[in-house]
């Protein structure tokens, strides 16, 4: 136990050198010592005017978060109020909960808040200078420069290829019990390999699908450097294995030229004409892929578990859907404008259960402002009411939701989680079709 601990503690504060050895000296990537032009975070003392708690020595609220961001979110809101201090992850984070913080955060007029200062400490080893991580005219530029890949030609393409996999899939699926959310997990990896990465289904693309989901659990992992055997050990090494499949690929794409979005991305140029460059392209497509297939897994699972808990809205989508495209049918790109009770429950879905654990938007506050009271700061603005979040989703286990064929005549019971496979084709086609169109 002694061992443990001194283990623990001498991971989170910086002691273990054999995560270092890799490391350049100027620190990690999502530290401030690698990045000179971060604001500098406040001390204790800076933020003692504002209410709140540190938790456990080193660790602060960092496990309770990990366990369930909803219940310590919930606790701190009824405990200080619209407006809290926090330290978990290795710093102090401020809470702002309601409409006004959304409004001062997103908006963001004044610019003084940094979505790079605020995601990266979290992200900066797995994802940097993913366009989440950038800020202003240099976010304007690569989001204009990506842009082409999401025009309507390169997504008629994406279409027909998601149509694809999905229908074989589903085919798979047939009059089995499984578990939805590993298996939309696992079409969403697939067809995000096949339409976004342009390669077959096969050992290849398992391998890239399991770097990236390695990436993903490094994210929300307890250690923030690449300790042998942590999750942020796996994801960096994911990282590094995705470098190495991108990077030699680039070059590839641009003299082939395709459909397929990484293809369109290597083609993409900045607003001079210039190429983006190989790095960029890179960083680019590894922050996409991660956020085409997380996203979309979590938001189905959801739209999923709530048309299973409304059996009258499984038979509004279903025959929505099957008015558009009887079952077997792919869906032509056209198609999508005609869903719009599916595209309505999908939205819906999203806002019951965001995809987000604690609905959390990471922003740094980077100068100062008339409008904020507060000190430069790393921000988590709350989007909604946690309250009514956890009235609405309850006790949702996600993992726990099991998908099993009926015909379509058969009753379904309210409380029942089970749902057609015909509704998982509702997910499939009315979640990650329409997303697919949607524009940077």
């Amino acid at each position: 136990m002694k061992v443990a601990t001194t283990l623990i503690n001498a991971t989170l504060s910086g002691a273990f050198t054999l995560a270092s050895a890799a490391i350049k000296p100027h620190g990690y990537p999502f530290e401030e010592s690698a990045n000179p032009h971060w604001v500098k975070s406040p001390s204790t003392e800076q933020l003692a005017h504002i209410p709140g708690e540190a938790g456990l020595p080193i660790l602060g609220n960092t496990l309770a978060i990990v366990k369930d961001p909803i219940a310590v979110g919930q606790k701190m809101v009824e405990k200080y109020g619209s407006v809290y201090r926090s330290y978990a992850f290795g710093k102090w984070n401020v809470m702002l909960l309601g409409a006004d913080a959304n409004e001062l955060v997103m908006f963001n007029k004044d610019k003084i808040f940094s979505s790079e200062q605020g995601w990266g400490p979290v992200l900066n080893n797995l994802f940097p200078r993913g366009l989440m991580l950038m800020d202003f005219e240099r976010h304007r530029a690569d989001r204009k420069a990506l842009s082409v890949a999401f025009k309507p030609g390169p997504m008629k393409h994406h279409c027909k290829v998601l149509n694809e996999g999905i229908i074989e899939r589903v085919a798979e699926w047939g009059d089995s019990s499984f578990n939805f959310y590993p298996a939309i997990k696992s079409l969403s990896l697939d067809t995000a390999a096949s339409s976004i990465l342009g390669i077959p289904w096969g050992p290849e693309a398992d391998k890239i699908n399991k770097a990236f989901v390695d990436e993903v659990q490094a994210s929300v992992g307890v250690a923030r450097k690449p300790i042998p055997f942590t999750k942020m050990w796996r994801g960096v090494k994911g990282r590094e294995y995705l470098l190495s499949y991108f990077t030699p690929e680039v070059k590839k794409r641009r003299e082939t030229g395709g459909e397929d979005i990484f293809t369109q991305i290597c083609l993409a140029t900045h607003e001079n004409g210039d190429l983006l460059t190989e790095d960029e392209v890179v960083d680019h497509m590894n922050f996409l892929m991660m956020a085409a297939h997380d996203t979309i897994t979590s938001s189905a699972t959801s739209m999923t578990y709530l048309l299973a808990k409304h059996p009258e809205w499984q038979e509004k989508l279903r025959e929505e859907c099957l008015s558009v495209a009887p079952a077997g049918r792919p869906l032509s790109y056209s198609d999508l404008d005609q869903l719009p009770l599916t595209e309505m429950a999908f939205k819906e879905a999203l806002r019951l259960i965001p995809l987000c654990p604690a609905s959390r938007v990471g922003r740094s506050r980077i100068s100062p402002s008339e409008t904020s009271p507060f000190p430069p700061v790393p921000i988590s603005e709350l989007r909604r009411n946690l309250s009514t979040r956890w009235k609405n989703t309850g006790q949702t286990r996600k993992n726990s939701i099991r998908c099993a064929s009926r015909p379509r005549t058969a009753p379904v019971a309210t409380n029942t989680p089970g749902c057609l496979s015909a509704v998982a084709r509702i997910c499939a086609w009315g979640c990650i079709l329409p997303i697919c169109r949607s524009r940077f």
